[in-house]
């Protein structure tokens, strides 16, 4: 089959950026011809003044997305397109483009954007969905995207017009992660249920289970170091359990401000910066528990499922996607929402049952490959793409 991929790049790389790369690895080792077509978001740092004001009405409508996407379509003549990230470079315009080629459009949702000018649902330290029914103004009044009037005003009116023209009514088939993605769209009348599928993200197995890893820290935490993931509350939980060792790893505007709350405390809490592949991959083994302290709504992070990968039961928020990735006492805590104290009292336990911690780890790792394996979300891809392009 041939395949189109359409992603446009974060500057900070992440979850989405590995998962899509991922997925493209999976489908050409399954032999079908694969063509990316990608935009990264850093071509915005070198742009010029000409190009700051064009990329005004490029993120609404890019002329040249729709030029660029049409020679491909010739060029390549793609079976299907999946979409992941079209903001801000790419633009909803690749919507337009490939209908009017009759290309089957299928949208993975990896966060939520398409509701949401800053896809968080999270806007002044608190849960937000003020936008999610269209009314995107509101992303303007709480300057929701990066605390800026000009981009928060960019997103809203893209989002916003893009609603109203009917250009995701263009789209085939929806993926969503988990059924909480689903019942948002749900609620936003945006997309009815029946176009949605949902198909996890999957993980590969890192682990060589012949090699015993010695424990090194009590918990983990890996994301970035940014308000909505809820890290300083995490620090003041590690601080408050005297000789509870964590490592912590990541980059992000709030780097300085943990270093500053830690002190001198630095033998017991590890900052790595922001670390990828085996090196991440070291020091997760070498945790008990990997922590996930998000206040905003979360899909389904990569890391969460490293983590079960890697044997490691998770703490996370009894909010959002939580209760469809962790059973709760099994293969993870779920604590009450921007509740620090039941956060520490989540870890506390853990750390004080170090063998119930281990057993359950166990079973977020069986759970991880029940759920997430590569062999079940390639089975589903390709019934999905089949229909479709059938179609």
């Amino acid at each position: 089959m041939k395949i189109l991929i359409i992603h446009d790049r974060y500057q900070e790389k992440g979850g989405e950026d590995t998962a899509v790369d991922s997925q493209i690895k999976l489908l050409r080792d399954n032999g079908h011809d694969v063509f990316i077509y990608e935009r990264n978001n850093d071509e915005i740092l070198s742009f010029n003044l000409g190009k700051k004001i064009a990329f005004l009405f490029n993120t609404v409508y890019s002329l040249q997305t729709v030029r660029e996407i049409k020679k491909v379509i010739h060029d390549f003549r793609p079976d299907v397109a999946h979409v992941h990230n079209v903001f801000p470079l790419i633009s909803p315009s690749i919507y337009w483009a490939l209908s009017k080629e009759n290309i089957p459009i299928i949208q993975t949702v990896h966060n939520f954007r398409f509701l949401c000018p800053n896809g968080l649902f999270f806007t002044r330290q608190k849960i937000c969905e003020r936008c999610k029914m269209g009314h995107t103004r509101f992303a303007v009044k709480y300057l929701c995207y990066k605390n800026s009037y000009f981009l928060s005003f960019l997103y809203a009116v893209t989002i916003y017009l893009h609603r109203k023209l009917g250009t995701y009514q263009l789209i085939s088939k929806w993926i969503a992660l988990t059924p909480f993605t689903v019942n948002k769209f749900k609620e936003s009348g945006l997309v009815p249920e029946q176009k949605f599928v949902v198909i996890p993200n999957f993980v590969q197995d890192f682990r060589n289970e012949s090699v015993q890893v010695k424990i090194r820290f009590d918990v983990a935490y890996i994301g970035r170091l940014s308000p909505e993931k809820g890290v300083l509350d995490l620090i003041e939980c590690i601080l408050k359990l005297e000789n509870l060792r964590a490592v912590i790893i990541g980059s992000g505007e709030q780097a300085e401000k943990i270093k500053s709350k830690i002190g001198h405390i630095t033998n017991r809490i590890l900052l790595t910066g922001f670390l990828s592949g085996v090196e991440k991959q070291k020091y997760l083994e070498q945790a008990l528990m990997l922590v996930i302290p998000s206040k905003c709504y979360e899909q389904l992070p990569m890391t969460a499922m490293e983590g079960m990968a890697a044997g490691k039961p998770i703490v996370a928020p009894n909010q959002g996607s939580w209760p469809f990735i962790i059973q709760n006492g099994k293969t993870g805590l779920l604590f009450e929402p921007g509740n620090a104290e039941d956060l520490y009292n989540k870890v506390s336990f853990l750390t004080q049952n170090p063998n119930l911690t281990k057993e359950m780890g166990k079973s977020a790792r069986v759970s991880c490959f029940n759920q997430f394996s590569e062999e079940r979300y390639y089975k589903e891809l390709m019934n999905l793409y089949s229909q479709n392009v059938n179609r």
